[in-house]
């Protein structure tokens, strides 16, 4: 048999000559063999410059990162502001003050009584300096007389009405407001001792301002104050003993996902007995539009609901209770109301309708 040759390894050299040498290890930041390890090139961010020169400066006044201005702002004695009416980026063109507010967390939905921003004026002085006056918002007013009563979109800031009126009008004059709304406008104008007129084509606007502005007699705000109470504990009465009800109205039947189902039926037995009081229609009225007021308040809350915000556990008995708060409430702002009223002011006119002239 042929003779098998010798086992090499991979690292033995040809038959006879020994095993071979292996070369020594190199790593990669090493020179070629020799010469000995190569030096590394040491390590530069973004901000240095080139090997030897040193760390460049940043050019003064440059904002990097968050520093930066965002579109739109401007700065101001207390950091970055919006500039929410004026999209020329230099405030050098108007010849106006400016007034400035903070800007910090998104906006969230409020009245617009706490409204904050940026407010440029120009042209005429004269009437310049009183207009932009009017944004100078006292958010103490808006819970002042019967504002705040019941919720409507878009209201406006009572101090701006009231301002408005002081300032162009006198005692005696006549104030009209033909988008009345819920009738902030005509409440501030006869506080103000103004004749006050309102018109608009919304019901619900015409009964919350009629509300509003209407002030009753001594036996009439203490009928209310009584009704409310009787109404608030017996529909509570009703919830705790979880009394069933029967013939729900169709159109009720359409709200009944908006609430959870107990709170449903707790508003629905007390608009039962709201409906079924009988007395004065100013008492009357009055009733209707304080559960109206709440409504709101009580809808579900959450993902898919009517209503942002986390969602809550109401508990049987709580919205009767809020709304004999919420009478009570109303009789004393009516009374506060009554004391700023001066003697001898007509109440204010209202009328369901629209102008001529946006009628046309």
């Amino acid at each position: 048999p042929a003779e098998r040759p010798a086992f090499r390894g991979r690292d033995e050299g040809p038959p006879g000559r020994g095993p071979a040498e292996r070369p020594a290890f190199r790593g990669r930041d090493e020179g070629p063999p020799g010469r000995g390890r190569a030096e590394r090139p040491a390590f530069r961010g973004r901000d240095e410059g080139p090997p030897g020169r040193g760390r460049p400066s940043r050019p003064p006044g440059r904002p990097i990162g968050d520093e930066a201005p965002r579109r739109g702002f401007v700065e101001g004695p207390r950091g970055l502001r919006h500039r929410s009416f004026d999209p020329s980026p230099d405030l050098a063109l108007f010849d106006e003050e400016v007034h400035e507010a903070t800007i910090g967390a998104p906006p969230e939905r409020r009245a617009f009584s706490t409204w904050e921003g940026l407010v440029t004026t120009s042209g005429d002085r004269a009437l310049a300096g009183p207009l932009r006056s009017l944004f100078n918002l006292d958010p103490e007013q808006s819970r002042s007389l019967t504002h705040g009563f019941h919720p409507y979109a878009a209201r406006m800031p009572p101090s701006l009405a009231s301002q408005a009126i002081a300032l162009w009008s006198k005692k005696g004059d006549t104030v009209m407001d033909p988008f009345m709304g819920s009738g902030t406008v005509l409440v501030e104008a006869y506080a103000q001792g103004r004749k006050a007129y309102g018109i608009d084509a919304s019901p619900l606007a015409i009964l919350i301002a009629t509300t509003r502005s209407t002030l009753l007699s001594r036996e009439d705000a203490a009928t209310l104050l009584t009704a409310g109470q009787q109404i608030s504990l017996e529909a509570e009465e009703q919830a705790k003993a979880r009394k069933k009800l029967s013939g729900i109205a169709l159109w009720a039947r359409r709200e009944h996902d908006n609430f959870h189902p107990h709170v449903f039926l707790e508003l629905y037995g007390l608009r039962s007995l709201i409906f079924a009081w009988k007395g004065s229609e100013h008492v009357a009225r009055a009733l209707r539009l304080s559960l109206s007021s709440m409504l709101g308040k009580f809808m579900r809350q959450g993902e898919g609901a009517p209503r942002d915000g986390e969602v809550k556990r109401i508990g049987r008995g709580v919205p009767s209770n809020f709304f004999g708060r919420r009478v009570a409430e109303l009789v004393a702002q009516l009374n506060d109301l009554g004391a700023h009223v001066p003697d001898g002011t007509p109440s204010p006119k209202i009328s369901e309708g629209m102008p001529a002239s946006a009628s046309r």
